[in-house]
This record gives structure tokens, C-alpha cells and sequence, in this order.
């Protein structure tokens, strides 16, 4: 292998074709075993070479170009994603969707409805890294009642109901394998309160009562009927009380015994029913009251029992008070457990009216109606079971299924696939300050 150096002449033509010829080039060419290489064959070199250069310099301009924007458009669908949503309906999406969705995120929507009402999700679209007990990427929602996992193509076209006016979706994916992601569309359905059972709040910020719209008149005499299950047998619990107002009236176990609480007046009724009669199961109760001769009566378990109560003869309830289950912001434990279908009449009602009466008799103060009380996010939940639930029509159930049995498919998972099924009007005789309540169409829902 030689080496030459090109002659100046040579240099200045080679110039015509670098706009740099006024700088100093040695040009090392190789030449081969015949010694001869021409000018031309080291110009064509040359201008290959250039071009060469120039189309590197260029893609890699465009494919950095390329690279920001994609790298921005990532960056700009990584946002905030945790919200809460109040509107009636809408659809939310996984980050970037119908891009893939980033690596390493989480986010959480919060799916809130006001008191009377549930909410209906159905997946729109749906894919997610498929894994054997959705490990890597998943979908959770939580529906009040229960915790459900997706992940794969598991989640497509199924539709899920809350058992409460809360629902909550999260969603979480790894570092590594990404996918299309989900679109999710939810509203918010009114449900009649016959279908729901109400905690009583455990702190003094919560409290579930009466709605300011409903009069509650001056009562010398009342019967008031629910249904009750306990959790805890044991301490104090208030069950209701109408205060701010005197004479004020609590009901329950304030201390060492079952009492009804009239102003000052004090009526023990442990020797008609005791907190630890409260189980797990649903019992309707029912408690009058007279003025007359201060009769006080309990009706639980079918079993009718009365006492009198001499310190509260001539004693009238006055108006304009704060009827709340529980005791609301007062002072005192609140009882520990659920109550279902309260009503209050502004009558005592005899024994043989009592084994009669019927779950869905309208009261005629207070019924168990969605117009007639306020109750805070959360302490409704749902259930089909209870006594006084509306009909509901039979609804075809569907099992979800995966495209590798046990992968992504949550265990034994069964859902509605149409939840809607009809309309009814619940009626009542309910009045607010002298006027006649509307009671709003209900859409029920199968469970």
C-alpha cells in the first residue's frame, strides 16, 4: 500500500466542489498494485463520501426530531389521573389511551353520587398485560360491596354496579409490557330507598336525618317502626332521638339500660327489649308512645309488650326539631349497627295494628323515602334481601371469560349484563309544610 499526496492543481479543482477551499487538505487515497489511481475516480470518492455525511447528519436530525416529539407527547398524557367525578355520567380513560399507557403509573377515580343513587360502570374497551392473577398490570374496582380485579381483555363490555353512591376504580401498571389500556363510562342511577339499609354513623361529624323540607308536627303520641340489626351488643347506643327542640326525644341505651327519653322525663324499657336483643339479622321494631296515661309500648319479635310511664302524661313534642338516627353532633355513642324503614306516625298504634302492619304502610310524618331524608355519602348500601325491596325482574347473569382459563379472569366473577330493567313510582302522602312531596321516578336495578 502506497500513499500520495494530491498536487495543489488537483486541490484547487477538488475546492470547486468544497465551499472550504480556501483551507488545506491532504487527502490520503489508496492506491492500487498498478500504481494508478485518476483524478476522477478521487473526485467520485470524494462526492460520495459528502453525500454520504449529509444523509447521516439529516435522519438524525429528523429521528431526534421524532424522538422529542414522541417523548412529549408521552409526557403530556401523564398528567394528574386521580379524580373524583360527580357528574351524572361521563367516560374516563387510561392515561394516553388509545396509545399504549405509560409504564410504572397509578392512578385512582373516585366515582361519587349523591345520597339515593348508585353507579353503573360499563367498559367500553379494555386491554391490559394478561397475568396469572393480574400481578403486573390490573384494574381494581371497588364496589362498595366488594373488590374486584381485571386484567387481559377480561374487563370488555362488562358492566358493574355499586352497592352504595361510591365507587372506586385504580388502576396500576409495571415497568415493562404495554397495552392499549381501558375507556370506562359511568352514571349515576336513582335507587328507591326501599332498597337500602343506612349505617348509623359511629363519629359527630356524619349524621343521617330527617331533610329540613318535612314538617314534623307538634306530638302528643307517636309510633315509630324500623327494622334493626346490631353489631355490637354491648355499651351505650343511641338508635334515634329529635332534638333541638323541648321537650327533646331520645331512644335507646344511654348507659345501664334502654331508656325513652322525654325532656326531663325518663322511661326505662329494658324489661321490654335490651340492646343485646339486636343480632345480625334484620328485626322489625316497633315503639309507640301516648300522653294520655304515658303508655309506652314495644312491638319486636311478634311479641307486643307495654309499660306506663307516669312522668310522661300531658307532655307534647315540639316542632321545629332535628330528627336523626343516632344522636347525631350530640354528645354520646350512637348505636352500633344498621336500621332499615323507619316511619313515624302521629298516632300509638294498638297491638293488633302493629301485627298487621305491612313494610311498605307510608308513614304519615316520616317514611322511607329518598324526598324525606339526608343521608351522607356512603351510609346507604344496596340490598335485594331486605323486606321491602321492590321487585325486581329476573336478569340473564354472564360469567366473564379469559382467553387462557385462570389468567386474568377473577374468581368467580358473575355480573348483569343489563342492569336497567324498568321504572316505578313509589307513592306516598307525605306533605312538607302543607304542600304534597313529588316523588321522582326510580330506575331499579338487579343485583
Amino acid at each position: 500500500m502506497e500513499q500520495i499526496l494530491i498536487q495543489e492543481e488537483q486541490k484547487k479543482k477538488l475546492g470547486q466542489i468544497d465551499s472550504r477551499s480556501g483551507n488545506e487538505y491532504e487527502y490520503i487515497i489508496q492506491i492500487e498494485q498498478s500504481g494508478e489511481t485518476s483524478f476522477n475516480e478521487i473526485m467520485v470518492s470524494y462526492i460520495s463520501g459528502r453525500w454520504w455525511r449529509w444523509k447521516f447528519w439529516n435522519v438524525l436530525q429528523v429521528a431526534l426530531f421524532l424522538i422529542c416529539i414522541a417523548r412529549t407527547a408521552v409526557l403530556s398524557c401523564q398528567g394528574e389521573c386521580d379524580e373524583t367525578l360527580t357528574a351524572s355520567d361521563g367516560i374516563f380513560t387510561s392515561p394516553c389511551y388509545p396509545n399504549d399507557y405509560p409504564p410504572s403509573q397509578t392512578c385512582t377515580w373516585t366515582l361519587q353520587a349523591p345520597a339515593g343513587f348508585v353507579l353503573q360502570l360499563t367498559f367500553l374497551d379494555f386491554e391490559l398485560e394478561e397475568a396469572q392473577g393480574c400481578i403486573y398490570d390490573s384494574v381494581i374496582v371497588n364496589t362498595g360491596a366488594s373488590s374486584v380485579k381485571f386484567c387481559g381483555l377480561t374487563a370488555n363490555g362488562l358492566t358493574l354496579n355499586s352497592s352504595t353512591n361510591v365507587m372506586v376504580v385504580s388502576f396500576h401498571s409495571d415497568f415493562s409490557v404495554q397495552k392499549k389500556g381501558f375507556s370506562i363510562s359511568y352514571r349515576q342511577v336513582a335507587v328507591a330507598l326501599r332498597n337500602q339499609k343506612v349505617t348509623v354513623p359511629q363519629n359527630f361529624k356524619d349524621v343521617v336525618r330527617v331533610s329540613s323540607l318535612v314538617s314534623i308536627p307538634a306530638l302528643s303520641q307517636f309510633t315509630a317502626c324500623f327494622e334493626i340489626t346490631g353489631q355490637s351488643q354491648t355499651g351505650s347506643g343511641i338508635i334515634f332521638s329529635y332534638t333541638e327542640t323541648e321537650p327533646h326525644l331520645t331512644f335507646g341505651n344511654s348507659g345501664n339500660s334502654m331508656d325513652l327519653i322525654i325532656g326531663n322525663a325518663t322511661c326505662p324499657v329494658s324489661d321490654l327489649v335490651t340492646l343485646a336483643d339486636f343480632t345480625s339479622n334484620m328485626q322489625l321494631l316497633c315503639i309507640t308512645w301516648s300522653n294520655t296515661n304515658g303508655a309506652v309500648a314495644v312491638y319486636f319479635k311478634g311479641s307486643y309488650r307495654v309499660k306506663f310511664c307516669s312522668n310522661t302524661v300531658g307532655m307534647k313534642l315540639g316542632t321545629g326539631g332535628s330528627f336523626e338516627l343516632g344522636r347525631g353532633k350530640k354528645q354520646g355513642q350512637n348505636f352500633d349497627g344498621l336500621i332499615y324503614n323507619f316511619r313515624l306516625w302521629s298516632s300509638a298504634m294498638t297491638s293488633s295494628e302493629l301485627a298487621t302492619l305491612t313494610c311498605d304502610a307510608v308513614g304519615n310524618v316520616v317514611d322511607w323515602d329518598n324526598s324525606f331524608w339526608d343521608i351522607p355519602a356512603s351510609y346507604a348500601q344496596t340490598d335485594s334481601s331486605l323486606s321491602c325491596s321492590t321487585a325486581m325482574p329476573a336478569t340473564t347473569s354472564q360469567t366473564t371469560t379469559c382467553v387462557s382459563p385462570g389468567v386474568g379472569c377473577p374468581a368467580s366473577l358473575t355480573t348483569t349484563t343489563s342492569s336497567i330493567v324498568n321504572t316505578n313510582t313509589i307513592p306516598t302522602n307525605a306533605r312538607t309544610n302543607g304542600k304534597q312531596l313529588s316523588v321522582p321516578h326510580f330506575i331499579m336495578l338487579a343485583f
